[in-house]
């Protein structure tokens, strides 16, 4: 965060203190929350969606539903699986009651990630409904993705490759060529769940490029790893 803009929210929260706004405590300390997420600050983060959620108790609003979803995703940045879970759960319960399908949807991934089983694929299936109601299909198709990862990490190879085929189609019917850096890591992973590392190291260090040339540092990390492993499980240089 920049010195400017950490002088701005100081200022607008001490006018919203002196005035006793505990909404507008929480849009500052929202925003904060979301700027140090957004900069690899997740513990920064988690500190600043706890008062964001604190200002907003007893609200049942978007803003707390808003604020609950920062905090799981801060959580679940520093490993805090099961209580990233808790919040993405209170904070799923208030989006249900708002009849916000994009923010049930996002909880449920996050809910997912702490759960392992016939629970995870059940929960990110949920999501991809969630998202395709709600109107978010780039978030359906990367909810999808997961779920191939899920069956083939499993070793239910049709039901991930149906996962798979599912999202490039959706991609391709509605024209959001997101290609393969969305959904080339499920894909390799499909792949070497189907016996073949040579295709799945190379279609995973495309996936590794097309991250990395669209900014998606972590995924591109991820991406060389699962081709790393291919090639481990491959013998193949």
């Amino acid at each position: 965060m920049s010195l400017a803009l950490a002088r701005l929210l100081d200022r607008a929260a001490r006018a919203f203190e002196a005035t006793g706004d505990g909404e507008g405590l929480a849009l500052i300390a929202r925003r904060r929350g979301d700027l140090a997420l957004r900069n690899y600050e997740p513990v920064a983060a988690a500190a600043s969606y706890r008062d964001a959620v604190v200002h907003l108790e007893g609200a049942e609003s978007e803003d707390l539903a808003a604020a609950l979803l920062g905090l799981a995703r801060a959580l679940l940045e520093v490993g805090e699986a099961d209580a990233s879970a808790v919040a993405a759960l209170e904070a799923g319960v208030v989006f249900e009651g708002l009849g916000h399908r994009l923010g049930q949807g996002l909880c449920r991934v996050i809910v997912a990630s702490a759960t392992d089983g016939a629970e995870r694929g059940r929960l990110l299936r949920a999501a991809v409904d969630d998202f395709i109601a709600g109107g978010h299909p780039g978030c359906a198709i990367e909810s999808l993705c997961a779920l191939a990862s899920h069956h083939a990490a499993l070793h239910e190879v049709p039901l991930a490759r149906h996962c798979v085929s599912h999202a490039n189609a959706l991609d391709t019917a509605l024209g959001l060529g997101l290609g393969v850096a969305v959904t080339g890591l499920a894909e390799s992973e499909v792949l070497l769940s189907e016996g073949r590392p040579k295709d799945a190291m190379r279609l995973a260090r495309q996936t590794a490029e097309a991250r990395r040339r669209s900014g998606d540092l972590v995924g591109a990390k991820a991406a060389n790893a699962l081709a790393a492993r291919a090639r481990h499980q491959g013998g193949t240089r």
